[in-house]
C-alpha cells in the first residue's frame, strides 16, 4: 500500500532526519499509526524504533 498523506511523508522524512542526528522525534500518534498500517518494513521498523526510545506501544 502506498502512503499519500502528506503530513505522514513529512513526519517519515523528519523522523529519520532526526534519527540520523541522533534525537528523537515526537511520537505522533496518527503518523505512527499510518506507518505501521500502510508503510512497508522499513516503516514499522521506524514505528518500532520511535515507540521504543518513548516507551510507547506501536
Amino acid at each position: 500500500m502506498t502512503i499519500t498523506d502528506p503530513y505522514v511523508l513529512g513526519y517519515r522524512k523528519a523522523a529519520k532526519s532526526l534519527l540520523r542526528q541522533g534525537m528523537c522525534p515526537a511520537p505522533f500518534r496518527h503518523e505512527l499509526q499510518v506507518l505501521w498500517a500502510q508503510g512497508d518494513r522499513a516503516d514499522r521498523e521506524l514505528v518500532q524504533e520511535i515507540s521504543k526510545r518513548w516507551e510507547t506501544a506501536p
